[in-house]
């Protein structure tokens, strides 16, 4: 179902709003948007409901004292399927992309230090069925992060 719903511009503008502030007002989203507070609340739960929007809460790694985060990029053999629902199940991997490129996918990994990180490669990860190669890459700081 994935890239089957459209959304117009109104939409596009209620999108951009919420990212850049999620606890703007329905009265202040109509006026970004140029519709009245109404038809915005109607609209950003439409968007909810139908899954294009989600509410979550982000965790600044850069405030909070021994919260880190890798990225891993993964290789894998044959289709990539299988991996990606496996994947999906593990709780400790925060985002699982399919993606071009060296990698065919990239896992986001939150880690609190390096036996956390271990255990989570280790027992999660590399036991992934049909993964070749993992290679991980540890953030230093986020200056900009807009993933929903």
């Amino acid at each position: 179902m994935s890239g089957d719903r459209l959304i117009d511009e109104v939409d596009s503008v209620l999108l951009a709003s919420l990212r850049a502030d999620g606890r703007r007002s329905y009265l202040q989203l109509a006026a970004d948007a140029g519709v009245s507070p109404h038809t915005a609340r109607r609209r950003v739960h439409h968007l909810l409901d139908t899954g294009v929007a989600r509410v979550a809460v982000r965790v600044n790694r850069d405030v909070v004292n021994g919260e880190r985060l890798a990225v891993v990029g993964l290789s894998v053999v044959g289709g990539t399927d299988q991996v990606l629902e496996a994947a999906e199940a593990l709780v400790r991997l925060d985002s699982v992309v399919l993606c071009t490129g060296r990698y065919d996918m990239l896992v986001w990994v939150s880690f609190r230090n390096e036996n956390d990180l271990l255990r989570v490669m280790n027992e999660d990860i590399r036991a992934l069925p049909g993964v070749r190669s993992a290679e991980v890459f540890l953030t230093l700081r986020t200056v900009k992060d807009t993933r929903g």
